[in-house]
């Protein structure tokens, strides 16, 4: 994907290169890809036992 400032997004990267020769246009905006990141990170924050991880680590040091 390539940001392009023009559409304030990101465009799939073989269309920008080569056209509709090699791709359709398909893009996302910079905002809902921002939104998209956040919510997944969150629902992975969610599963992670932290307690576990902390565990693990106080070990390996």
């Amino acid at each position: 994907m390539w940001f392009r400032s023009d559409r304030k997004g990101y465009i799939c990267g073989s269309y920008g290169r080569y056209g509709n020769e090699k791709c359709s246009s398909h893009a996302i905006k910079e905002n809902r890809l921002t939104d998209a990141i956040i919510h997944d990170f969150n629902e992975f924050l969610k599963k992670v036992n932290l307690e576990m991880l902390s565990k693990h680590f106080q070990q390996k040091i």
